[in-house]
């Protein structure tokens, strides 16, 4: 949102640059472009990642759209690491008992 706008970019161009090569970052007439300037790969940050996109018309449906899936996706590895929390909790009780139950056993 810029000025109480809302503008729409779509992703048209991703490369991967030196730190020092800014010849991407300048401002090209007649272009309503933008840039997303970020240092990769993680963690060692020896170069730069340059994602540039084209402006095209705002579509708040299909905004929400992306958000719906989004979110969708985020309930999805919520559910999934809660599963795999409880399988691994269920499993640890398990091997607890049974080695508590193999301790408390009396010889004959």
């Amino acid at each position: 949102e810029v000025n109480g706008k809302t503008l729409a970019y779509q992703v048209d161009q991703i490369k991967t640059v030196e730190p020092t090569d800014t010849k991407d970052l300048h401002i090209e007439s007649g272009q309503d472009l933008v840039t997303l300037l970020t240092c990769t790969p993680y963690m060692i940050n020896s170069h730069r990642l340059l994602v540039r996109g084209h402006r095209i018309p705002y579509q708040p449906e299909k905004a929400a759209a992306g958000m719906k899936k989004v979110t969708q996706q985020q309930n999805l590895l919520l559910w999934t690491l809660l599963l795999i929390a409880c399988a691994l909790i269920i499993s640890g009780f398990i091997i607890w008992y049974k080695r508590r139950k193999k301790t408390t056993r009396k010889p004959k």
